[in-house]
């Protein structure tokens, strides 16, 4: 028997082992779960060579099994089996630890066979002996901000301030509960890494740095494969270069929103109870910085929100000439955050993250907090197992967040801005000089997103707001 880097052993019947060579592993004890009904050898090989002539076969639990020998060169996954040769006292007790043999034996012929074995497993089927229980909610995060007043002591003067400050309160609502099982039993989990990239990364002549059965951790093409493989979407349905230019490997934008190489970004989560598609991908782009829509051609599309600094192009064009000027506005100032804590690495055993991370901005403190308070914000991210992940999102989220935007509404009736879409990067053309927002000209290098968008027989009336 021989090992090697490729397989966990081969197994190769030669002159200088007579033409028979074996391998022996073992089934440790196991913990009782349970009714046995059912318990298999899966075994992941390769076979080259002509059959042994003499004998070939595993020993296990009792019981001895063959299997039919292909030599075709390719590793197949072959069941063994082994219920009926287990006594009924051992499957009260689940007393199965035993050795498992291997045999190749071709001493009559001596012909000399190769068997590769890439991986061994047991399968227990097993029916709960009593009812275990296990609470899973489904739970809703509702925001709401309101004003309070804070008393604010003036050592200096003697005397106090009262101020008002705005608070923003997450309130935690378990909307449905479900009881399933089981609960505080030892269970064996595969070892999986998650799902593959389908065929569908590598059509229609698509460049993205991934190929087919690679792992998906790219928040873009989860949501990708959610939409096929959970939504039932066709390609004609998903404008899927809006998510090759945010998630390709070489330039794309989630780098860039990050602030790391798209490659590094790194998503990993359990979706282990039903929950809405559209709810699901909606949490993983406030996870990411993305803006999710169907588009005026009734395709799934994506963008991306970029740091301020990295806006250095648009793809629209906006002539002042050809609206209607409707006014200037600011975000409110409740939506200021300035100290972004963002909770990451989900524990689904203990049910809650495990790992903080905050970003915070002191110029945007002293700007817009009573006394230098810091404005907060609470991502629970749980869609995040990686450090660095967590902290460059962070950051992200503070850079979005820190100041007051400009707004812009227009409306117009020209009817080449009806293929205008949320999301789309715009900047102003022919906007008057002595026109001012707060004091300050719009130029050709001030970026804004269309964050609103209303279209009729009539015209567009929209929302600009600014990013750069």
């Amino acid at each position: 028997m021989l090992f090697d880097s490729s397989v966990v052993a081969t197994l190769q019947t030669k002159a200088s082992n007579s033409y028979l060579d074996v391998l022996t592993l073992g089934i440790p004890p196991l913990e009782k779960l349970g009714v046995i009904s059912n318990v298999k050898m899966i075994f992941n090989w390769e076979m080259d060579g002509a059959a042994p002539s003499t004998a070939f076969g595993v020993n296990a639990l009792g019981g001895a099994l063959t299997w039919t020998w292909s030599d075709s060169n390719a590793y197949v996954v072959t069941e063994l089996d082994f219920t009926s040769s287990i006594s009924d006292a051992n499957k009260e007790s689940w007393n199965l630890e035993s050795q498992v043999v291997i045999t190749l034996n071709d001493n009559t012929s001596d012909a000399g066979q190769i068997l590769r074995i890439r991986e061994v497993g047991l399968e227990i089927e097993y029916k709960l002996e009593k009812s275990f229980g296990k609470v899973m909610h489904t739970v809703e995060y509702l925001t709401r901000e309101h004003e309070r007043e804070r008393v604010i002591h003036d050592s200096l003067h003697g005397r106090d301030e009262v101020v008002m400050e705005t608070v923003s309160e997450t309130t935690r609502i378990v909307t449905h509960q479900d009881r399933t099982a089981p609960k505080e039993i030892d269970i064996l989990y595969i070892a999986a890494k998650g799902r593959k990239y389908g065929a569908w990364i590598d059509q229609d002549s698509r460049s993205n740095g991934y190929n087919q059965n690679d792992l998906i951790e790219n928040p873009v093409y989860i949501i990708e494969d959610i939409l096929r493989t959970e939504l039932g979407l066709a390609t004609a349905s998903i404008d899927y270069a809006t998510f090759d230019v945010i998630g390709n490997t070489s330039n794309g934008t989630l780098g860039t929103a990050l602030g790391d190489a798209v490659g590094d970004v790194k998503f990993a989560f359990s979706q282990y109870k039903f929950i809405d598609g559209i709810g699901l991908i909606m949490k993983v782009c406030k996870q990411a910085g993305l803006y999710f829509f169907f588009n005026g051609e009734g395709k799934a599309t994506l963008r991306q929100r970029l740091r301020a600094s990295s806006y250095s192009s648009s793809n629209r064009t906006i002539d002042f000439n050809d609206c209607q000027f409707k006014g200037f506005s600011k975000t409110s100032v409740n939506t200021v955050k300035n100290y972004i804590t963002i909770n990451y690495q989900y524990d689904y055993g203990l049910e809650q993250t495990l790992q903080t991370d905050n970003s915070s901005d002191s110029t945007s403190k002293a700007k817009y907090s009573v006394n230098s308070r810091a404005l907060k914000m609470v991502l629970d991210a749980d869609c995040i197992q990686d450090t660095t992940t967590a902290q460059n999102l962070g950051n992200s989220y503070l850079d979005w967040l820190k100041d007051r935007k400009l707004i812009v509404s227009l409306s117009t009736d020209r009817l080449k801005y009806l293929n205008l879409e949320i999301g789309d990067i715009a900047i102003l053309s022919n906007t008057p000089s002595d026109l001012k927002a707060y004091g300050t000209a719009i130029s050709s290098s001030d970026y804004f997103i269309v964050s609103s968008l209303t279209k009729t027989p009539n015209g567009v009336s929209l929302t600009l707001t600014e990013v750069s």
